[in-house]
C-alpha cells in the first residue's frame, strides 16, 4: 500500500474510474436527448396524420359511399319504385336500371325485368280474351306458372265453348256438353241451352206430329163427303 502511495498508482486509478463515470453520464446524457428527439418527432408525426389522415379518410368514405349509393341504392330504390307502380296496377313501367352487371344487384334486375315482361305478356293476353281474340297462343314459362297455365286452361276452355256454340248454331243439338266442375256457369248455361232446344225441338215434332195425323183425318173427311156427295 505504501508503495501504491509512493507510486502515485491510486491516483491514476481513481483518475481513470473518474473519466469512465464521466463518459458513462455523458453517453446516458445524449441517450437521453436522442430519445427525447426521437418522442418529439413521434408526437409531431402522430400530429400531422391525425390533421391529415382524417379528412383524408373522410374524404375516401365519402368516396365509398357515393360508389355503393350509386351501384347499389339507386337501382334497389329505382327496382322499389317500379314494384309500387306494379302493385297499383301499372303493368307498362320501363326498369331503366338494367345492365350487364354479373353482380348479384344485375341479376336481381335481369330478374325483376323479366318478371314486368311476363306481366305484361299476361295482361296483353287477358286483353285479347276480353274483347273475343282466341288466337293468341299462351305458353306457361314452366310447370310451376300458375298464371300462364291458368290463362292457358281459361282459353282452352273458352275454345271449346266456342266450337259447341257454332255446333249449335248448325243445328248440331247432339253435344254431350261436359262441366268442367261444379262451378262451371258457362258449361252448365251451355247444357240446359242445348237441354231446352232438344225439349223445343221435341215438341214442334211433336207438333208437327199430331198436325200431320189431323191433316189426313181432315182431307179423309172431305174425301168421304165427296164421295156421298
Amino acid at each position: 500500500a505504501q508503495a501504491i502511495v509512493v507510486t502515485n498508482e491510486g491516483k491514476v486509478i481513481m483518475d481513470n474510474i473518474r473519466r469512465i463515470l464521466s463518459e458513462m453520464l455523458a453517453a446516458e446524457e445524449e441517450l437521453l436527448v436522442q430519445r427525447a428527439a426521437d418522442s418529439e418527432l413521434s408526437a409531431k408525426a402522430t400530429l400531422s396524420t391525425v390533421l391529415f389522415g382524417v379528412p383524408i379518410g373522410i374524404v375516401f368514405l365519402a368516396f365509398i359511399g357515393l360508389i355503393i349509393s350509386r351501384n347499389i341504392t339507386i337501382p334497389l330504390s329505382q327496382v322499389t319504385k317500379t314494384a309500387m307502380l306494379i302493385a297499383k296496377g301499372e303493368i307498362s313501367v320501363e326498369n331503366t336500371t338494367l345492365s350487364k352487371r354479373q353482380d348479384e344487384i344485375g341479376i336481381l334486375l335481369r330478374a325483376f325485368k323479366n318478371m314486368t315482361e311476363y306481366l305484361e305478356n299476361m295482361a296483353l293476353a287477358a286483353k285479347k280474351i276480353a274483347i273475343g281474340n282466341l288466337s293468341n297462343e299462351i305458353m306457361p314459362k314452366s310447370e310451376n306458372d300458375i298464371m300462364g297455365s291458368s290463362f292457358m286452361a281459361m282459353q282452352k276452355s273458352l275454345k271449346v265453348k266456342e266450337g259447341q256454340a257454332q255446333e249449335i248454331a248448325n243445328g248440331n243439338l247432339t253435344l254431350d256438353i261436359q262441366l268442367l266442375s261444379d262451378e262451371d256457369a258457362m258449361g252448365l248455361a251451355f247444357k240446359t241451352m242445348v237441354e231446352n232446344l232438344r225439349l223445343q225441338l221435341n215438341e214442334i215434332n211433336e207438333g208437327f206430329g199430331v198436325l200431320a195425323s189431323s191433316s189426313s183425318e181432315i182431307m179423309a173427311s172431305v174425301t168421304q163427303l165427296a164421295s156421298s156427295s
